[in-house]
């Protein structure tokens, strides 16, 4: 089994989708292939958005600046993991600052293959879109929790977590 077979497979697992694994290896196949060395910036908060990632080998750390206008670390994703896809769905600027924390491989999904992806009838189209609705899904229920733990524990960091979540869910 390659490494990528392994972090698509991994990927369907934890989001629960039922769709081969060789037709979402054929959608990051596809895709141009980028390592990352740690420390290097992936975007920044506030910034415009046409790409997303599909994380497939390393870590991430999700930053936010909060209320009081220090940067808090709200996340370590660990690979495998969708990253930016919230703001090329929404079209909005991005949500967070995504700094790589150790050696990591992403995939990059340009707003152009994005469209092309969902419009796709294909089984690699049909294995991109139920992976990135259960993504958004998880994503949801992940901002939800967050709510009810700023109401239950008030405090700058909770309710980052909570515009962090669900930032493009009020649009």
């Amino acid at each position: 089994m390659t490494p990528l077979y392994q972090a698509a497979r991994k990927l369907l697992d934890v989001h629960g989708t039922d769709v081969e694994v060789a037709h979402l290896v054929g959608v990051l196949e596809s895709l141009p292939r980028h390592t990352l060395n740690t420390n290097q910036r992936l975007c920044t908060e506030r910034e415009p958005s046409a790409d997303m990632w599909i994380l497939t080998a390393g870590c991430v750390s999700v930053i936010k600046r909060d209320y009081a206008g220090t940067d808090q670390e709200m996340a370590r994703i660990q690979a495998p993991a969708l990253l930016g896809h919230m703001a090329l769905v929404t079209g909005k600027p991005r949500s967070a600052t995504c700094d790589v924390v150790e050696p990591s491989i992403v995939h990059l999904v340009t707003q152009e293959r994005f469209v092309f992806l969902l419009e796709d009838l294909s089984p690699q189209g049909d294995a991109f879109r139920r992976l990135l609705i259960s993504s958004m899904s998880a994503q949801l229920d992940s901002g939800n929790r967050a709510i009810q733990r700023a109401i239950s524990e008030p405090s700058a960091r909770n309710m980052s977590l909570v515009e962090s979540n669900l930032h493009g869910w009020n649009e």
